[in-house]
């Protein structure tokens, strides 16, 4: 039984599938509490009277759509909303108790653009709602401006062999600096070959989805980030996934019914994931590289205040030294005069005197030296530093 509720032209809607009349009525109220207006349905025939028709009656900015549902499930169902044209590009987000590894992979198989849970959490799905209808209105108007590029592009790539375009990525990728940069290279090369594709990649910084649309859904990073265990190539339908360590593509449109092309495109595909690991090696190292400067560089400015403070240290030490030394000389002569000593008594003890400041001086000179060598060892390691890439 089909119904409508609290209709409103400037509202987005919503078309709830669903056999449950209990939970089509709460995710109504919850839903209309939003500032969505709704369409209901409870089953296949709903949705075929109301929307697949040459003058569609609903045609909703979103769909929810249960999985176990009598006559056809949601899967069957989800098939046939993607292969009609007036609801093909509607996002579909499946809200089920099914929702394993598999379960999903089949909903995306389908066409699904999410998947929530039952029981639901509402802003997890209120959050998801929301992600899927800034995605659509993105993809719409990405497509738009992608139209004209595409032609050029599939003509360009005509007129080059498969393996040439994937040598230019990998001399490309040598220039890249970051993994955006790589990224960007990679869908630029994929897109070359008339593929749709998306990636995920791991490194010590952190995860980047990116795609050829510019918006990565929340259901393909979650398979890219589960699949990678899945070996180097994950077949499912007319989707790849190819994996390496730090970078995992998935190709949404592979060729099926081509052989050739379908080899083709396997084989370069596999170059150019080895080619992404490569570099996405290179700039790690690189990173760390950067990072190690940094902390050596923090290290020698540190020994440089250290060794700056010990010489201003000395050089106090050294003053204050000197000034005893002449206070002691000056009251041994005041002494003398009151000791009643000989000449060559008075010169024997100024003797050994003087020469115990010689030695303190040399000790000194010593130390002055140390420091000369740790302010050469100091600016050498400074200039390595500075002339470091």
């Amino acid at each position: 039984m089909s119904t409508q509720s609290n209709m409103d032209n400037s509202a987005q809607t919503i078309l709830l599938i669903d056999d449950d009349a209990q939970f089509r009525g709460y995710m109504s109220e919850l839903l209309k509490d939003e500032g969505y207006a709704i369409y209901r349905a409870d089953s296949y025939r709903d949705v075929e009277e109301n929307c697949f028709g040459d003058t569609p009656a609903w045609i909703p900015d979103i769909i929810l759509l249960d999985v176990k549902m009598p006559a056809m499930n949601g899967y069957e169902l989800c098939k046939k909303i993607k292969a009609n044209a007036n609801t093909a590009e509607i996002p579909v987000i499946f809200v089920s108790g099914l929702s394993t590894l598999e379960e999903k992979l089949l909903g995306y198989e389908v066409g699904a653009d999410d998947y929530v849970a039952k029981p639901i959490e509402p802003s997890e799905l209120l959050a998801k709602i929301q992600v899927c209808l800034h995605a659509a209105t993105m993809s719409n108007s990405l497509k738009s401006e992608l139209a004209n590029t595409h032609s050029v592009a599939f003509e360009a790539m005509k007129s080059s062999s498969y393996l040439g375009a994937t040598l230019n990525f990998l001399k490309c990728s040598f220039t890249c600096r970051n993994y955006r940069e790589l990224g960007s290279a990679l869908l630029e090369a994929t897109d070359g070959f008339g593929l749709n594709a998306s990636l995920q990649i791991r490194g010590t910084s952190g995860v980047i989805d990116m795609a050829c649309d510019g918006k990565v859904k929340q259901l393909e990073g979650a398979l890219l980030t589960q699949a990678q265990q899945k070996g180097k190539i994950f077949d499912f339908g007319c989707r790849s996934i190819f994996n390496e360590d730090h970078i995992s593509i998935l190709i949404k449109n592979m060729p099926i019914d081509d052989s050739n092309r379908y080899g083709a495109f396997k084989d370069n595909l596999c170059m150019l994931i080895d080619g992404a690991e490569a570099r996405i090696k290179g700039i790690e190292a690189e990173l760390a590289l950067a990072r190690n400067r940094d902390q050596l560089k923090e290290t020698v400015d540190r020994m440089r205040n250290i060794l700056a403070q010990i010489e201003e240290s000395n050089n106090t030490l050294r003053r204050e030294s000197t000034e005893i030394v002449e206070r002691i000389m000056l009251d041994l002569q005041l002494e003398f005069a009151t000791l009643d000593l000989f000449e060559d008594q008075e010169n024997r003890i100024m003797e050994k005197i003087q020469e115990g400041i010689g030695k303190s001086n040399a000790v000194y000179q010593k130390g002055i030296r140390t420091e000369i060598f740790f302010k050469e060892l100091i600016d050498g390691l400074t200039q390595r530093i500075t002339e470091s890439p």
